[in-house]
């Protein structure tokens, strides 16, 4: 039974990832030349802030279960979902944690799932978290929805509707969400190739590109090999900011083409609030105050729980 076979200490590592590039229907390679999924993509510090910033927000307010009295409600404390939701959904996630990470999952993925396990008599014992990655969703002609569940010996597990808890991020059909990561793949490689380049730079110590002058041509091309990488080896890398002794009438000259010249900052502050715009999240909320006063910020905070938060909230109590 699936009860049985879910119901086991083994079910809480749900990470098997043996199918996920099929899951995500790409390789994920961006035209900046470097791989966009949901790991790579946390590599950025705007994603990363981004998704920390709406999870956590999520993830920290108290989740309640109300009874409805008449035209009143009260918590429904005793209700064995109360304790579920509001402390902990199983025995090895709080609800912050579980709460957290179905989050982080649907702003990744698009959506994101729990097992929802049952006693023989049909009573929520637990919900059990499930990767996204790992779950592969059909609708049938009759509009019900079925699940498989890849466990972590690749084992596939048929589940149905109402086995799963599915919260759904932006969604165009109502049934399957998009992933923000897939779907913005080129803005966010871009970014991470400015960082990557950025790391590339600090650890060659080169300020500024440059090339070496003579007066004279080399007598060999061996010697001129041989110039530039003694130049490499006694001021690259970790010996950039040593000083340079140049003989034989070399000199030293800058070339044109700078970082500034590149546009390389403007590219970052402009990544920066152009991933803040994909995830719908003010920019100073991420620590990007270029654009912050006294006078708006407290707007911009407002804005943050009425345009950025509300619909999340709304998605969870439903």
């Amino acid at each position: 039974m699936i009860f049985d076979m879910l119901h086991t200490k083994q079910r809480a590592a749900v990470t098997n990832s043996a199918e996920l590039a099929k899951l995500i229907n790409s390789s994920g390679l961006s035209d900046a030349g470097v791989v966009v999924n949901g790991v790579s993509a946390m590599r950025s510090s705007a994603v990363s802030s981004c998704v920390q910033t709406i999870s956590e927000t999520v993830a920290q307010l108290p989740f309640h279960l109300y009874r409805r009295l008449g035209d009143r409600k009260e918590r429904a404390m005793s209700h064995r979902i109360y304790s579920l939701l509001h402390d902990m959904p199983n025995d090895f996630q709080t609800s912050f944690e579980w709460r957290l990470s179905k989050t982080v999952q649907i702003l990744l993925h698009g959506v994101a799932y729990s097992f929802i396990n049952r006693s023989v008599t049909g009573e929520v014992l637990e919900l059990l978290p499930m990767l996204s990655t790992n779950v592969v969703m059909t609708q049938s002609k009759d509009y019900s929805i079925n699940y498989v569940f890849t466990d972590n010996d690749g084992k596939k597990i048929p589940l149905k509707q109402n086995q799963v808890l599915r919260i759904t991020g932006f969604t165009i059909d109502g049934i399957n969400g998009i992933s923000p990561i897939e779907y913005h793949r080129q803005t966010i490689g871009i970014s991470i190739a400015a960082d990557n380049y950025s790391a590339l730079n600090f650890k060659n110590g080169a300020k500024h590109t440059g090339i070496l002058e003579s007066d004279s041509h080399f007598s060999s091309d061996d010697v001129a090999r041989r110039v530039r990488e003694s130049w490499d080896e006694s001021f690259g890398g970790s010996n950039a900011g040593k000083t340079a002794l140049l003989e034989d009438g070399l000199k030293w000259k800058a070339t044109n083409q700078t970082n500034r010249d590149l546009q390389y900052i403007e590219t970052l502050k402009y990544r920066v609030e152009d991933i803040a715009r994909i995830f719908r999240v003010q920019p100073h909320k991420i620590g990007h105050l270029e654009k912050s006063t006294n006078n708006n910020i407290e707007h911009q905070g407002a804005e943050f729980l009425t345009d950025t938060m509300m619909p999340w909230f709304i998605r969870w109590e439903q």
